[in-house]
């Protein structure tokens, strides 16, 4: 079936990947900084705009997302 419409469609295309793997696409740039500043708490949550990302974990000396642990040290 072909698109007819006129209209810009949107989606969230979202990966579950462990967390020293690093994001496929950089969705920030995507988007476009006016997009950025005007997200909601859900819709950054969902882009991963406050993701520290690339980021060296060993550099990290308290873990803030262990699995399975409110908190853990290195």
């Amino acid at each position: 079936m072909p698109n007819e419409s006129t209209q810009d469609r949107s989606a969230v295309r979202i990966q579950y990947l462990p967390k020293f793997v690093k994001p496929m696409e950089e969705l920030r740039a995507m988007v476009g900084e006016t997009f950025v500043r005007n997200a909601s708490p859900t819709m950054r949550q969902l882009l991963r705009l406050n993701f520290p990302c690339p980021q060296n974990l060993d550099a990290i000396a308290v873990a803030t997302n262990a699995e399975g642990r409110k908190t853990a040290m290195r």
